[in-house]
């Protein structure tokens, strides 16, 4: 589950990943050990591509 504060989503597991969900689909997904940012203006908010474009980038960079 995800945990939450201030528009700031922790995700869960060992990685300190987060994200910073704005108005209409933008979005910010760090994951601080690897030094990853991916940054989303906005397009679709309910588009889960985003989740599995940030899931393969940290498998494949981090």
């Amino acid at each position: 589950m995800f945990g939450y504060g201030y528009q700031v989503y922790l995700f869960p597991g060992s990685r300190r990943q987060f994200a910073l969900l704005g108005y209409l689909g933008q979005r910010i997904l760090v994951d601080p050990p690897s030094k990853l940012v991916m940054v989303q203006t906005a397009v679709d908010e309910k588009s889960p591509e985003i989740w599995r474009l940030w899931s393969a980038a940290v498998a494949q960079f981090g």
